[in-house]
Protein backbone atom coordinates (compact mmCIF):
# COMPACT_ATOMS: atom_id res chain seq x y z
CA UNK A 1 0.00 0.00 0.00
CA UNK A 2 2.89 2.50 0.80
CA UNK A 3 5.15 1.81 -2.43
CA UNK A 4 1.46 2.26 -4.24
CA UNK A 5 1.26 6.22 -2.67
CA UNK A 6 5.19 6.54 -3.24
CA UNK A 7 4.84 5.84 -6.66
CA UNK A 8 1.43 7.65 -7.46
CA UNK A 9 2.75 10.52 -5.47
CA UNK A 10 6.08 10.70 -7.78
CA UNK A 11 3.49 10.47 -11.34
CA UNK A 12 1.47 13.02 -10.66
CA UNK A 13 4.94 15.12 -9.48
CA UNK A 14 6.82 14.77 -12.08
CA UNK A 15 4.89 15.18 -15.38
CA UNK A 16 1.49 16.08 -16.98
CA UNK A 17 2.19 12.89 -18.91
CA UNK A 18 2.25 11.22 -15.23
CA UNK A 19 -0.69 13.60 -14.51
CA UNK A 20 -2.74 11.94 -17.15
CA UNK A 21 -2.19 8.61 -16.26
CA UNK A 22 -3.02 9.41 -12.63
CA UNK A 23 -6.29 10.67 -13.73
CA UNK A 24 -7.07 7.69 -16.12
CA UNK A 25 -6.09 5.70 -12.96
CA UNK A 26 -8.09 7.40 -10.68
CA UNK A 27 -11.36 8.65 -12.68
CA UNK A 28 -13.72 6.35 -12.04
CA UNK A 29 -13.07 6.23 -8.33
CA UNK A 30 -13.06 9.42 -8.34
CA UNK A 31 -16.27 10.13 -9.99
CA UNK A 32 -17.92 7.50 -7.80
CA UNK A 33 -17.14 9.56 -4.87
CA UNK A 34 -17.80 12.67 -6.17
CA UNK A 35 -21.86 11.06 -6.92
CA UNK A 36 -21.76 9.67 -3.61
CA UNK A 37 -20.75 13.01 -1.67
CA UNK A 38 -23.09 14.83 -3.72
CA UNK A 39 -25.89 12.77 -3.15
CA UNK A 40 -26.11 14.27 0.67
CA UNK A 41 -25.76 17.70 -0.96
CA UNK A 42 -28.03 17.98 -3.85
CA UNK A 43 -27.81 22.04 -3.52
CA UNK A 44 -23.97 21.62 -4.00
CA UNK A 45 -22.37 22.10 -7.31
CA UNK A 46 -20.76 19.16 -8.59
CA UNK A 47 -17.38 19.87 -8.69
CA UNK A 48 -14.85 18.41 -11.95
CA UNK A 49 -12.73 15.44 -11.48
CA UNK A 50 -9.95 18.04 -12.63
CA UNK A 51 -10.51 20.20 -10.10
CA UNK A 52 -9.86 17.40 -7.45
CA UNK A 53 -7.09 16.06 -9.53
CA UNK A 54 -5.41 19.86 -9.73
CA UNK A 55 -6.03 20.04 -6.11
CA UNK A 56 -4.64 16.99 -5.41
CA UNK A 57 -1.38 17.56 -7.82
CA UNK A 58 -0.50 20.98 -5.48
CA UNK A 59 -0.81 18.97 -2.31
CA UNK A 60 1.29 15.77 -3.59
CA UNK A 61 4.00 18.43 -4.23
CA UNK A 62 4.03 20.08 -1.02
CA UNK A 63 5.13 16.47 0.82
CA UNK A 64 5.54 12.60 0.39
CA UNK A 65 2.30 10.95 0.79
CA UNK A 66 3.96 7.81 1.19
CA UNK A 67 4.21 8.62 4.88
CA UNK A 68 0.66 8.83 5.30
CA UNK A 69 -1.25 6.33 6.65
CA UNK A 70 -4.09 7.00 4.58
CA UNK A 71 -4.39 5.17 0.56
CA UNK A 72 -4.58 7.42 -1.84
CA UNK A 73 -8.31 6.35 -2.46
CA UNK A 74 -9.11 7.74 1.24
CA UNK A 75 -6.81 10.86 0.90
CA UNK A 76 -8.98 11.57 -2.70
CA UNK A 77 -12.13 11.51 -0.41
CA UNK A 78 -11.17 14.13 1.70
CA UNK A 79 -10.14 16.19 -1.17
CA UNK A 80 -13.27 15.65 -3.11
CA UNK A 81 -14.57 16.99 0.66
CA UNK A 82 -12.35 19.90 0.52
CA UNK A 83 -13.61 20.96 -3.04
CA UNK A 84 -17.38 20.46 -2.99
CA UNK A 85 -16.35 23.04 0.16
CA UNK A 86 -15.14 25.76 -1.74
CA UNK A 87 -17.80 25.19 -4.69
CA UNK A 88 -16.46 24.74 -7.81
CA UNK A 89 -17.03 28.32 -8.67
CA UNK A 90 -14.59 29.26 -5.67
CA UNK A 91 -11.91 26.75 -6.38
CA UNK A 92 -11.74 27.95 -9.99
CA UNK A 93 -10.94 31.62 -8.93
CA UNK A 94 -8.46 29.76 -6.03
CA UNK A 95 -6.74 28.33 -8.69
CA UNK A 96 -6.76 30.55 -11.98
CA UNK A 97 -7.11 34.25 -9.98
CA UNK A 98 -5.14 33.72 -7.11
CA UNK A 99 -7.59 35.76 -4.76
CA UNK A 100 -7.03 33.49 -1.61
CA UNK A 101 -3.81 31.29 -1.85
CA UNK A 102 -4.56 27.62 -2.89
CA UNK A 103 -1.15 27.21 -2.31
CA UNK A 104 -1.42 27.53 1.82
CA UNK A 105 -4.34 25.22 1.98
CA UNK A 106 -3.19 22.97 -0.14
CA UNK A 107 -0.20 22.64 2.11
CA UNK A 108 -2.27 22.41 5.31
CA UNK A 109 -4.20 19.55 3.62
CA UNK A 110 -0.57 18.26 3.21
CA UNK A 111 0.21 18.44 7.02
CA UNK A 112 -2.88 16.99 7.86
CA UNK A 113 -2.17 13.81 5.64
CA UNK A 114 1.64 12.86 6.83
CA UNK A 115 0.02 14.06 10.48
CA UNK A 116 -2.73 11.90 11.01
CA UNK A 117 -2.77 9.19 13.73
CA UNK A 118 -2.36 5.42 12.11
CA UNK A 119 -4.88 3.02 13.43
CA UNK A 120 -4.06 2.66 17.29
CA UNK A 121 -4.93 6.22 17.90
CA UNK A 122 -8.65 5.92 16.47
CA UNK A 123 -9.39 3.28 18.95
CA UNK A 124 -10.18 5.28 21.70
CA UNK A 125 -11.85 3.49 24.69
CA UNK A 126 -10.30 0.23 22.90
CA UNK A 127 -6.62 1.41 22.84
CA UNK A 128 -4.72 -1.32 25.02
CA UNK A 129 -2.73 -3.42 22.51
CA UNK A 130 -1.26 -6.52 23.53
CA UNK A 131 1.89 -7.22 21.83
CA UNK A 132 4.64 -9.70 21.89
CA UNK A 133 8.02 -9.67 23.40
CA UNK A 134 10.11 -11.00 20.87
CA UNK A 135 9.66 -11.04 16.98
CA UNK A 136 8.63 -13.71 15.54
CA UNK A 137 7.34 -13.98 11.54
CA UNK A 138 3.47 -13.80 11.64
CA UNK A 139 2.43 -16.83 9.43
CA UNK A 140 -0.79 -19.36 8.94
CA UNK A 141 0.68 -21.63 11.63
CA UNK A 142 1.06 -19.18 14.61
CA UNK A 143 -2.44 -17.54 13.72
CA UNK A 144 -3.95 -20.92 14.67
CA UNK A 145 -1.68 -22.90 16.68
CA UNK A 146 -1.00 -19.87 18.84
CA UNK A 147 -2.61 -16.63 18.27
CA UNK A 148 -5.51 -18.09 18.37
CA UNK A 149 -5.81 -19.90 21.27
CA UNK A 150 -4.83 -16.84 23.23
CA UNK A 151 -7.30 -14.84 22.17
CA UNK A 152 -10.02 -17.38 22.60
CA UNK A 153 -8.56 -17.76 26.22
CA UNK A 154 -9.09 -13.95 26.70
CA UNK A 155 -13.21 -14.78 25.51
CA UNK A 156 -13.34 -17.03 28.01
CA UNK A 157 -12.01 -14.86 30.99
CA UNK A 158 -14.04 -11.72 29.39
CA UNK A 159 -17.34 -14.56 29.37
CA UNK A 160 -16.71 -15.44 32.54
CA UNK A 161 -16.54 -11.69 33.82
CA UNK A 162 -19.72 -10.66 32.21
CA UNK A 163 -21.47 -13.86 34.15
CA UNK A 164 -20.13 -12.44 37.38
CA UNK A 165 -21.42 -9.11 36.60
CA UNK A 166 -25.02 -10.01 34.82
CA UNK A 167 -23.86 -8.54 31.60
CA UNK A 168 -24.84 -9.97 28.19
CA UNK A 169 -22.27 -11.75 26.53
CA UNK A 170 -20.73 -10.44 23.10
CA UNK A 171 -18.50 -11.85 21.31
CA UNK A 172 -14.52 -10.43 21.20
CA UNK A 173 -14.05 -8.80 18.24
CA UNK A 174 -10.71 -8.46 16.55
CA UNK A 175 -9.89 -4.67 15.73
CA UNK A 176 -6.75 -4.29 14.49
CA UNK A 177 -4.22 -7.16 14.42
CA UNK A 178 -0.40 -6.21 12.40
CA UNK A 179 2.88 -6.94 12.86
CA UNK A 180 6.02 -4.78 11.75
CA UNK A 181 8.03 -6.25 14.61
CA UNK A 182 6.56 -7.35 17.19
CA UNK A 183 3.45 -8.78 16.62
CA UNK A 184 0.30 -6.39 17.94
CA UNK A 185 -3.08 -7.34 18.47
CA UNK A 186 -6.40 -4.99 19.35
CA UNK A 187 -9.57 -6.85 20.49
CA UNK A 188 -12.34 -4.98 21.20
CA UNK A 189 -15.40 -6.04 24.12
CA UNK A 190 -12.11 -7.84 26.30
CA UNK A 191 -11.32 -4.98 28.54
CA UNK A 192 -11.98 -6.93 31.69
CA UNK A 193 -9.89 -9.93 30.59
CA UNK A 194 -7.18 -8.17 28.92
CA UNK A 195 -7.05 -6.10 32.66
CA UNK A 196 -6.86 -9.32 34.26
CA UNK A 197 -4.43 -9.90 31.67
CA UNK A 198 -2.30 -7.51 32.75
CA UNK A 199 -2.38 -7.14 36.97
CA UNK A 200 -2.56 -11.06 37.09
CA UNK A 201 -1.78 -13.43 34.32
CA UNK A 202 1.60 -11.80 33.16
CA UNK A 203 3.06 -11.23 36.52
CA UNK A 204 2.39 -14.64 37.43
CA UNK A 205 3.72 -15.97 34.35
CA UNK A 206 6.79 -14.13 35.25
CA UNK A 207 6.80 -15.11 38.62
CA UNK A 208 6.96 -18.53 37.62
CA UNK A 209 9.06 -18.14 34.80
CA UNK A 210 11.74 -20.75 35.56
CA UNK A 211 9.07 -23.58 36.66
CA UNK A 212 7.35 -23.67 32.99
CA UNK A 213 10.68 -23.28 31.66
CA UNK A 214 11.91 -26.63 33.72
CA UNK A 215 8.53 -28.27 32.57
CA UNK A 216 9.01 -27.57 29.33
CA UNK A 217 12.54 -28.64 29.23
CA UNK A 218 11.13 -31.92 30.77
CA UNK A 219 8.65 -32.42 28.16
CA UNK A 220 11.04 -31.83 25.35
CA UNK A 221 13.57 -34.67 27.02
CA UNK A 222 10.92 -36.72 27.32
CA UNK A 223 9.58 -36.56 23.64
CA UNK A 224 13.04 -36.84 22.55
CA UNK A 225 13.73 -39.96 24.79
CA UNK A 226 10.20 -41.79 23.63
CA UNK A 227 11.19 -41.54 19.53
CA UNK A 228 14.61 -42.45 20.90
CA UNK A 229 13.33 -45.84 22.30
CA UNK A 230 10.97 -45.71 19.02
CA UNK A 231 13.99 -45.86 17.07
CA UNK A 232 15.88 -48.59 19.09
CA UNK A 233 12.86 -50.86 18.45
CA UNK A 234 12.40 -50.19 14.65
CA UNK A 235 16.22 -51.12 14.75
CA UNK A 236 15.79 -54.31 16.75
CA UNK A 237 13.00 -55.45 14.57
CA UNK A 238 14.45 -55.03 11.39
CA UNK A 239 18.19 -56.76 12.50
CA UNK A 240 19.22 -60.17 11.84
CA UNK A 241 21.57 -60.64 14.11
CA UNK A 242 19.48 -62.27 16.95
CA UNK A 243 21.80 -60.99 19.94
CA UNK A 244 22.21 -57.75 18.49
CA UNK A 245 18.38 -57.55 18.21
CA UNK A 246 18.06 -58.69 22.06
CA UNK A 247 20.88 -56.12 22.91
CA UNK A 248 19.08 -53.12 21.02
CA UNK A 249 15.32 -54.17 23.40
CA UNK A 250 17.10 -54.41 26.27
CA UNK A 251 18.56 -50.63 25.69
CA UNK A 252 14.76 -49.88 24.46
CA UNK A 253 13.73 -50.89 27.52
CA UNK A 254 15.91 -49.35 29.62
CA UNK A 255 14.94 -46.00 27.49
CA UNK A 256 11.60 -46.70 28.00
CA UNK A 257 12.09 -47.29 31.91
CA UNK A 258 13.51 -43.91 31.97
CA UNK A 259 10.47 -42.19 30.27
CA UNK A 260 8.62 -43.46 33.24
CA UNK A 261 10.51 -42.03 35.39
CA UNK A 262 10.60 -38.56 33.81
CA UNK A 263 6.23 -38.61 33.15
CA UNK A 264 6.23 -39.24 37.09
CA UNK A 265 8.36 -35.94 37.33
CA UNK A 266 6.49 -34.52 34.74
CA UNK A 267 3.20 -35.10 36.20
CA UNK A 268 4.12 -33.87 39.93
CA UNK A 269 5.46 -30.39 37.89
CA UNK A 270 1.94 -29.81 36.27
CA UNK A 271 0.51 -31.28 39.35
CA UNK A 272 2.01 -27.95 40.93
CA UNK A 273 1.49 -25.70 38.55
CA UNK A 274 -2.31 -26.88 38.28
CA UNK A 275 -2.82 -25.36 41.65
CA UNK A 276 -1.31 -22.06 41.09
CA UNK A 277 -3.23 -21.76 37.88
CA UNK A 278 -6.76 -22.10 40.50
CA UNK A 279 -5.42 -20.20 43.08
CA UNK A 280 -4.70 -17.36 40.40
CA UNK A 281 -8.24 -18.50 38.97
CA UNK A 282 -9.73 -17.60 42.53
CA UNK A 283 -7.90 -14.34 42.80
CA UNK A 284 -9.13 -13.46 39.79
CA UNK A 285 -12.67 -14.38 40.64
CA UNK A 286 -12.38 -13.00 43.78
CA UNK A 287 -11.23 -9.34 42.10
CA UNK A 288 -13.97 -9.33 39.68
CA UNK A 289 -16.59 -10.60 42.30
CA UNK A 290 -15.65 -10.22 46.00
CA UNK A 291 -19.23 -10.70 47.18
CA UNK A 292 -19.52 -13.87 45.71
CA UNK A 293 -20.02 -16.77 47.83
CA UNK A 294 -16.71 -19.35 48.17
CA UNK A 295 -18.76 -22.13 46.57
CA UNK A 296 -19.18 -19.94 43.93
CA UNK A 297 -15.93 -18.82 43.34
CA UNK A 298 -14.49 -21.58 42.98
CA UNK A 299 -16.80 -22.98 40.60
CA UNK A 300 -16.16 -19.81 37.89
CA UNK A 301 -12.24 -20.33 39.18
CA UNK A 302 -12.61 -23.97 37.48
CA UNK A 303 -14.03 -22.23 34.22
CA UNK A 304 -11.40 -20.16 34.31
CA UNK A 305 -8.53 -22.59 35.08
CA UNK A 306 -8.05 -23.80 30.88
CA UNK A 307 -7.59 -20.08 29.53
CA UNK A 308 -5.80 -19.42 32.21
CA UNK A 309 -3.53 -21.83 31.71
CA UNK A 310 -3.43 -20.95 28.12
CA UNK A 311 -2.60 -17.31 28.67
CA UNK A 312 -0.02 -18.73 31.40
CA UNK A 313 1.75 -21.12 28.98
CA UNK A 314 1.42 -19.50 26.06
CA UNK A 315 4.66 -19.70 22.97
CA UNK A 316 3.91 -16.14 23.09
CA UNK A 317 4.76 -13.92 25.56
CA UNK A 318 2.76 -10.88 25.77
CA UNK A 319 2.68 -7.38 27.09
CA UNK A 320 -0.17 -4.90 27.36
CA UNK A 321 0.91 -1.32 26.80
CA UNK A 322 -1.45 1.67 25.48
CA UNK A 323 -0.29 2.71 21.85
CA UNK A 324 2.31 5.81 21.34
CA UNK A 325 -0.21 8.22 19.22
CA UNK A 326 2.91 9.11 17.21
CA UNK A 327 2.35 10.87 13.69
CA UNK A 328 3.89 9.75 10.41
CA UNK A 329 6.67 12.75 10.88
CA UNK A 330 7.70 12.09 14.22
CA UNK A 331 5.98 14.28 16.19
CA UNK A 332 3.67 13.69 19.43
Amino acid sequence: MRSSVSSCAVCIKTSQSGLKKFREHFKASIERDIDKLKKFSPWIHRPDVDDVIEYFALIAKRTDLSVSPLTIEQMLHIVISDVLIFGERYVRRLFYFGRVPITALAELRALSFITMHDEWAVLGEYGQVLTTRDARPFTPNMLQKQVEPYISALSTIQHIADDLHGYHRREIRIRVIKQESPLDINLEGASQAIDSLKEDVIPWRRRNAQKIAELRAKETEAEIDKKRAETIEIRANATKESAEAERLRAEAAKVRAECQKQEVEIEKARFELNGMKLKLALEIVSKLKPDLPEDDKLLHALRMVKAIGTLGMSELEMDVRQPELTDRTGHE
